[in-house]
């Protein structure tokens, strides 16, 4: 009996159709009573990257999320985000909307306030890659100076909540039932600069727009004003998570040049921010 044999059973599925294999997971659309749903089995990377997704998905509850149906330490039952992802509507030039809707998707996001499951990983436990990186390579001073800010901007956390870890474009679907929601959620606790830093990197598939200083000030400008954070603060989370993302794309062995390219951007305007 095959992996997908099992939940077919385990969880009285039907219909399975493999909707994607990636590097963490292997994805099927199936049916579930009377709802199409989504299963996704987890690859031994993907039980490591995203191992607290459920734990995650229960505190959000279908609040700017999927909602979690069932799910064990190897697999997930999901509702079916059955339309497209928000990264078209940057491709069809509609990047001030996305902007909007990501805005308002962190907001329902943060806005969980009960109690914290204990043993999620923390913002420090993120970037524990770029200190690791930049103790074995000193020598790169623009990772070397997002790793002495990370630090900084740790040591100075004064809100903490619970992060997505993994908000983007492509993380973010249209749902004809829920309307917009985000997927594939990491699980971090930390300061909510944090989930804003990746929007600045993607869709990463459009270099044209996302390196350019414009666009980088729209989004600094558009999160200071609708979360009321420090426009400053914003620029060097945002800073320092391309340092460390670099560093990601470096371990997978994968090039880091486009988010290092989009990191210079938003540090010359560190200054001026």
């Amino acid at each position: 009996m095959t992996q997908v044999e099992r939940y077919l059973r385990k969880w009285s599925l039907s219909n399975p159709v493999e909707l994607a294999r990636t590097q963490t997971s292997n994805v099927y659309r199936v049916q579930v009573k009377d709802e199409v749903a989504a299963l996704k089995l987890l690859t031994p990377v993907g039980k490591k990257d995203e191992g607290s997704s459920a734990v995650v998905l229960r505190c959000y509850a279908g609040r700017g999320c999927v909602r979690l149906i069932e799910a064990d330490d190897q697999a997930l039952l999901l509702s079916y985000a059955d339309g497209r992802p928000l990264s078209d509507l940057v491709s069809d030039g509609r990047d001030d909307e996305a902007t909007e809707v990501i805005c308002q998707l962190i907001q329902k996001l943060h806005s969980y306030r009960d109690e914290i499951p204990a043993g999620l990983k923390s913002t420090r436990d993120s970037f524990q890659a770029l200190f690791r990186w930049c103790s074995l390579n000193p020598d790169n001073v623009m990772l070397r100076t997002g790793s002495e800010l990370a630090v900084k901007l740790l040591a100075s956390e004064t809100k903490q909540v619970l992060l997505h870890g993994d908000i983007h474009h492509m993380n973010t679907l249209w749902s004809s039932r829920d309307g917009w929601v985000a997927i594939d959620p990491k699980g971090l606790v930390g300061d909510p600069c944090y989930d804003l830093a990746n929007v600045f990197y993607n869709p990463n598939f459009l270099p044209q727009l996302i390196e350019r200083q414009d666009r980088i000030e729209m989004l600094s400008e558009k999160f200071s004003t609708f979360f009321n954070l420090e426009r400053q603060r914003i620029l060097a989370f945002a800073f320092s998570f391309g340092c460390l993302s670099a560093v990601w794309a470096m371990e997978d062995g994968t090039d880091p040049e486009p988010r290092l390219r989009t990191a210079a951007l938003i540090q010359g305007l560190l200054g001026a921010a």
